[in-house]
């Protein structure tokens, strides 16, 4: 949708937080924190009872990208004008916001490759034995994870060209490709999604198989069905990001 230039009101030059709501910086800073301390201690009682193993290791470099991650998130969410009007927000907080965006794509695709990582070595300590089908279908998995990776580790960088014009708001519209990012994040999202929900049910299946009563059956598959948890967040998150989207035309003064 085009506007006439005279009813465009320019960005303001000053910052103005009167009307910012930090609701959403609070959260994703305390919720980073509990994760964080989750993992922590999870690592502490397997060195306490001398039983880190792959899995364990797997999950570090996860723990490091979260909390860097987090601490991004937790930045742009207070400096990058998220939770105020969008007339009050500068050209400078955008920019923020830009490299934020850009940041999120390569840290996103290396955090949940090592936090799947980590699951599917939990799942082969667990319930893999040796030349056992679930063994190899763990090795495929494990594989898939790291073509995963390579892939969306070289998308991103071909959302601007050159890619530091995508923080820089008044030139970014020449040099940035604003759908070419969308469909690289449905394909990410859409990716993780399955990748999520086969970790989802491949334990459950071989809980159904393991010879024991069948209450202790449900109580283990009740634990491993908390993980949909993070199937859910990122199917919310792709209905979010394609429902904005849809409303790119009617928001973008161009």
């Amino acid at each position: 949708m085009n506007f006439p230039p005279e009813q465009l009101l320019p960005p303001p030059t000053e910052i103005n937080d009167t009307h910012k709501v930090y609701s959403i910086a609070a959260w994703c800073i305390v919720l980073g924190i509990v994760a964080s301390l989750f993992v922590i201690c999870r690592l502490g009682t397997r060195i306490q009872t001398k039983t880190f193993g792959a899995d364990d290791y797997a999950i570090i470099p996860g723990l490091f990208l979260y909390i860097g991650w987090t601490a991004m998130a937790a930045y742009v969410n207070l400096h990058a004008g998220v939770g105020k009007p969008l007339w009050e927000i500068t050209v400078g907080e955008y920019t923020v916001w830009d490299k934020g965006v850009i940041g999120s794509a390569w840290l996103y695709p290396a955090m949940t490759v090592s936090i799947r990582t980590s699951v599917l070595l939990l799942y082969q300590r667990i319930f893999a034995t040796p030349q056992s089908r679930v063994r190899y279908l763990i090795y495929l998995l494990l594989a898939l994870q790291a073509a995963y990776l390579v892939i969306y580790s070289i998308l991103p960088a071909f959302i601007c060209r050159p890619l530091h014009k995508a923080w820089n708001p008044l030139e970014r519209p020449k040099y940035c490709r604003d759908w070419y990012y969308y469909h690289v994040q449905v394909a990410l999202f859409s990716t993780s999604i399955a990748f999520d929900t086969i970790l989802l049910i491949l334990p459950l299946y071989l809980v159904s198989k393991l010879h024991m009563p069948m209450k202790r059956r449900i109580g283990i598959s009740v634990l491993f069905m908390l993980g949909a948890a993070a199937s859910i967040a990122a199917a919310y998150k792709l209905s979010i990001f394609v429902i904005q989207m849809r409303r790119y035309y009617n928001i973008n003064p161009e």
